[in-house]
């Protein structure tokens, strides 16, 4: 047996193979992907204390991450999700490996970092298989992966609102970082038509956001609901959150002994339907920097 030479990952890509059309993500830094199964244990007496494992469910997961706040999915999304390795020869442009399974994206995490020490704008998608994975060993790469611009992550700004007050923005001052979370409560089942994988569908959306600041004082009120604006682009674009209830501070660090800068963690979660009044909701959104309403869902699954 001639065993295959290990290979750099420099050279591997992540894009969308819907409909076996390659549609590549320029940004992504890395990717991973897991598969497993889940046999059934039996122990009875014939096995003799030990455990016999039968066959059954499988499934797939993975991830991938890139630079900047605006990535190519949103939470729920349906995508067939096609990972390549790297080239069988080890030269560019060439066919290698790659693995392709329709999924679900279960979740999306957007990073703001404002630090000297991490300065970054980041995303993260993680996501479920939702059928058998295929496993390609000599994809022609066709190589067409664009560079991109993106704006410093030291000019982004992060504005409030009350929206029952009609408040004017505010922008929340000294920030080190700020992570927004969507989820998909995507809905997991298994059948008799299911082929043996567990499969998901979309479910309840959901997000969450944790603001690390250094103002010793500077508290959102408890319960408020706001309107919160994340800077994504230059031009300036924003994620526009409508609309997000604050639910408390949590590390608030005060360190005598090295005289480090106060800092404290301050926490939204999504607020679906805003009530000013009682007799008076009013259902909120998500909006892309792209301008798009990602929430509500018009076509779930």
């Amino acid at each position: 047996m001639v065993c295959p030479i290990p290979r750099s990952g420099h050279l591997g890509f992540v894009g969308d193979y819907t409909g076996a059309v390659l549609t590549r993500y320029s940004r992504v830094r890395n990717w991973t992907f897991d598969e497993t199964s889940m046999p059934q244990e039996r122990v009875y007496s014939g096995t003799r204390f030990g455990v016999q494992r039968i066959p059954c469910y499988k499934q797939s997961s993975g991830s991938f991450s890139g630079f900047g706040v605006s990535p190519p999915l949103f939470a729920g999304d349906v995508f067939t999700f096609f990972g390549y390795t790297a080239p069988t020869n080890g030269v560019a442009c060439t066919p290698g490996c790659a693995y392709h399974v329709l999924s679900i994206v279960d979740s999306v995490t957007l990073n703001w970092n404002w630090t000297a020490e991490g300065c970054s704008l980041d995303w993260s998608i993680a996501f479920s298989g939702i059928a058998a994975p295929t496993v390609l060993a000599a994809f022609d790469d066709p190589c067409d992966d664009a560079p991109f611009c993106d704006m410093s992550p030291c000019t982004a700004t992060l504005l409030l609102y009350n929206p029952c007050a009609a408040m004017a923005a505010v922008e929340f001052c000294n920030i080190t970082t700020a992570a927004l979370t969507f989820t998909a409560k995507n809905i997991a089942f298994s059948n008799s038509s299911s082929s043996c994988f567990v499969q998901k569908t979309v479910g309840n959306l959901d997000w969450t956001l944790a603001v690390v600041d250094q103002n010793p004082c500077i508290i959102p009120t408890l319960n408020l609901d706001y309107r919160i604006k994340l800077q994504a682009t230059a031009a300036p674009a924003y994620w526009i959150l409508d609309y997000g209830i604050f639910t408390g501070v949590n590390n608030l660090n005060v360190n005598i002994e090295t005289g480090e800068m106060v800092s404290k963690t301050n926490n939204w979660m999504m607020q679906g339907v805003l009530c000013c009044a009682v007799d008076t909701p009013v259902r909120g959104s998500i909006i892309s920097p792209a301008g798009v309403t990602v929430w509500p869902f018009s076509t779930p699954s």
